[in-house]
């Protein structure tokens, strides 16, 4: 996880490297093998998920939201909770979150953003960082 965090925010190293996909898959299979104790797991789970590049690897963060929901702080669950579905003009069906905003915006090519800047944005207040 802090492989991930220091290569992407600190030495700017892309989203799209092998290294940081490679990165993100082993983080979500090690969620999925703990999935007995998600609340030590979420934090590395968000900071994967954020940089999902992939369809497939997203449903899989999104499965294991899933199975994590349960154990969610009030905090915590601002940063993945599905208020609604996706806006109408995009014509998807996806839950809407920060971490699915965090995938458009990367989909659009603008590269990973800051948390306290997606939730700002978003009109989320930032009480983690």
């Amino acid at each position: 996880m802090i492989e991930i965090s220091l290569s992407t925010e600190v030495l700017k190293v892309e989203a799209s490297t092998d290294q940081i996909q490679s990165s993100v898959r082993s983080i979500l299979e090690l969620c999925s093998e703990m999935s007995q104790e998600p609340v030590s797991l979420l934090w590395p789970l968000l900071t994967a998920g954020s940089r999902c590049l992939n369809e497939e690897n997203r449903n899989w963060v999104r499965q294991l939201f899933d199975v994590f929901r349960p154990h969610y702080c009030q905090d915590l669950e601002t940063a993945v909770r599905s208020i609604r579905t996706k806006r109408a003009e995009l014509g998807a069906d996806s839950q809407e979150s920060i971490l699915v905003e965090q995938w458009t915006r990367m989909d659009c090519g603008a590269g990973f953003t800051d948390w306290s800047v997606l939730m700002r944005d978003m009109g989320k207040q930032v009480c983690l960082k």
